[in-house]
């Protein structure tokens, strides 16, 4: 028999609290993450960024300069999210000062 190292424990332990947290968090959430909810607060945000077009590229771009300069993960999706949200030219504008903002902060 042999003996299991204190670091595959700790992987161990760190991969069962990962999986725990996510059960956890998929049984909390089980009555709000339905489809249609969803499709809503999409919808709604999108009526949001309709009406509200300044603020919230300047908001999409103090997000994304966080997330650079702090070294986040999520830069990806971030820069999906900003294409699908304003089109092709201004989410290429704002993702491309925002990148270069956030990392020169770093």
């Amino acid at each position: 028999m042999t003996k299991s190292s204190p670091r595959s424990r700790l992987k161990l332990i760190g991969a069962a609290a990962f999986f725990l947290t996510i059960a956890l968090a998929g049984y909390l959430l089980r009555d709000h993450a339905d489809i249609a909810r969803i499709k809503g607060w999409v919808m709604e945000g999108m009526d949001w960024i309709d009406t509200n077009p300044v603020a919230a590229v300047l908001a999409y771009i103090a997000i994304y300069i966080a997330v650079t300069a702090l070294s986040l993960p999520g830069a990806t999706p971030l820069t999906l999210i900003g294409g699908s949200m304003f089109g092709l030219w201004l989410g290429l504008a704002a993702i491309s000062f925002a990148s270069v903002a956030g990392a020169t902060l770093a």
